[in-house]
């Protein structure tokens, strides 16, 4: 069975996904870059942002790592750091 260029695609992305669950790595905020529009809390399946001192916050012990966050911050404030990929 020959895999469709978009399930390879998907199926990639997943793996990095994976990949970068099992290192351990969570999202982090640049509170230089963040603007505190709170845009991240809304979207936060599991509640683990929170605003403080004007800027987002990320519990990392309540973070699913899901990057729902990432892909929702105007300000791309939202990072996975480079060591967790």
């Amino acid at each position: 069975m020959k895999i469709k260029r978009s399930e390879e695609k998907e199926t990639s992305l997943w793996r990095r996904f994976f990949k970068r669950k099992s290192a351990g790595g969570r999202a982090v905020v640049d509170p230089e870059v963040c603007n505190g529009c709170a845009r991240c809390l809304a979207v936060c399946p599991a509640k683990a942002i929170v605003l403080k001192d004007g800027y987002a916050e990320i519990n990392r012990d309540k973070c699913m790592n899901c990057g729902i966050c990432l892909v929702t911050c105007p300000k791309k404030a939202i990072f996975f750091p480079r060591g967790a990929e």
